[in-house]
């Protein structure tokens, strides 16, 4: 009885978390992913962060043309990059 107790409760759980995903109402503690990107209301992607298999690290904010606009992140070696993009180049 105890099992069927404990999965009913596991069930309302889910249930709520999927509830509040359909709602967008959705509040979560940690997320754990490789690549992470924000998409403006044109599901283009605005905002962009990652990681790679050599251990480095970026964040990238792109401008409505999917321009690389301003960037930050860690190389393998743990040096800084932080390059911005806020003129044509020549």
């Amino acid at each position: 009885m105890q099992t069927l107790v404990t999965l009913s409760a596991e069930i309302e759980r889910l249930s709520a978390k999927v509830e509040a995903l359909i709602t967008g109402d959705a509040t979560f503690d940690i997320i754990t992913c490789k690549t992470w990107n924000v998409v403006d209301k044109n599901e283009q992607v605005r905002i962009s962060a990652f990681t790679l298999d050599d251990g480095s690290a970026s964040v990238l904010w792109l401008d409505k043309d999917g321009k690389i606009r301003i960037s930050a992140g860690t190389t393998a070696d743990g040096a800084v990059v932080l390059p911005t993009t806020d003129q044509e180049k020549p």
